[in-house]
């Protein structure tokens, strides 16, 4: 009687220990999952302020600096406009 007592004692031993490892490492999992969390969150905020910061300069531009945009840095010019080169210089 005081044998099986005995293993009885260590079998609850045994899963209490084994409860606890489990408990420690589920609190590691948690926390790493709360540290990647942390970092996504950063990671949309800052892809959030940038895409307001984008739209801003976006709205800043109108057709006619566009259109400037468009003759001075890439050379292009409306429909039915002839576009003249000095090649003298």
């Amino acid at each position: 009687m005081v044998r099986s007592s005995l293993i009885t004692k260590l079998v609850l031993l045994a899963v209490a220990i084994y409860a606890v490892a489990s408990l420690l490492s589920m609190t590691g999992r948690i926390q790493d999952a709360q540290a990647e969390n942390e970092s996504l969150t950063a990671q949309v905020e800052a892809a959030n302020l940038e895409n307001e910061r984008l739209r801003q300069e976006i709205e800043q531009y109108s057709e006619e600096s566009t259109e400037d945009i468009a003759r001075d840095q890439l050379g292009l010019v409306s429909e039915g406009e002839i576009l003249f080169y000095d090649v003298g210089k």
